[in-house]
């Protein structure tokens, strides 16, 4: 008997691991993974890059944070894929992998000669200032810090209460060392003008007398006399 429940068990360990092997293998993340690296083998980065992107969004390992990065470096995206590079390292280090480590500390640093930078001057000690690139905020620690970019089209705002919105648009080019953009001190905001064909209130004007009555005239057509005769003298 202790023979056969031995047997049931590890029957029943089996199934409940290759179920697990099973369920792991048809994950969204690993089918994601998978298309990913046959698009990435047919050279067919620009397609394989979202779907190793999604993978790791919904689960974070290091191989599929090693082929995205590498999916970005064919793509012409090499600041994102230093960071990238460098995170999967750092990850690699806690969990004691040291070769894994080295080799994405090395992909890292050779990129750095691909990498272009960008720097953004705030000419303007305004404390409710606010600077974007796109849609990111900037903290005020970055003003003037050459921070690594991707090559393509950023546009650069800067905006505060009563002062008129400043906007430039920039293009970082590959294989640029260094873009540098100021931000200038913003001009207050100019006073609203009236709105257009608002009506004004009519003024008041004296209206026209009418014209006098026609004089009175006898059944002769002579005009009476201004006033009566007087009867005196007449017989």
């Amino acid at each position: 008997m202790r023979s056969i429940r031995c047997v049931l068990s590890a029957l029943t360990l089996g199934t409940c691991s290759l179920a697990a092997r099973a369920q792991e293998a048809e994950s969204p993340a690993r089918a994601l993974f998978k298309e990913a690296r046959e698009l990435a083998g047919k050279g067919d980065y620009a397609a394989a890059c979202p779907k190793f992107e999604q993978s790791l969004a919904l689960e974070v390992g290091l191989g599929t944070q090693f082929n995205l990065a590498d999916c970005w470096e064919h793509v012409g995206r090499p600041a994102s894929a230093q960071q990238l590079f460098l995170g999967a390292a750092a990850s690699a280090k806690a969990v004691g992998q040291t070769e894994r480590e080295q080799v994405l500390r090395e992909r890292a640093t050779a990129l750095a000669p691909r990498i272009s930078k960008l720097v953004i001057e705030v000419n303007s000690s305004d404390p409710k200032l606010t600077v974007k690139r796109d849609d990111l905020p900037l903290d005020v620690e970055q003003y003037g810090r050459a921070v690594a970019i991707d090559p393509g089209t950023y546009v650069i705002t800067a905006k505060s209460p009563g002062k008129q919105a400043w906007r430039k648009t920039i293009e970082v080019k590959p294989g640029q060392k260094v873009v540098t953009v100021s931000v200038p001190e913003l001009e207050p905001e100019k006073p609203k003008a009236a709105v257009a064909g608002k009506a004004q209130p009519e003024k008041a004007t004296a209206k026209p007398l009418p014209p006098p009555a026609p004089a009175r005239t006898d059944a002769d057509g002579e005009s009476p006399p201004s006033r009566p005769l007087n009867n005196r003298g007449r017989r």
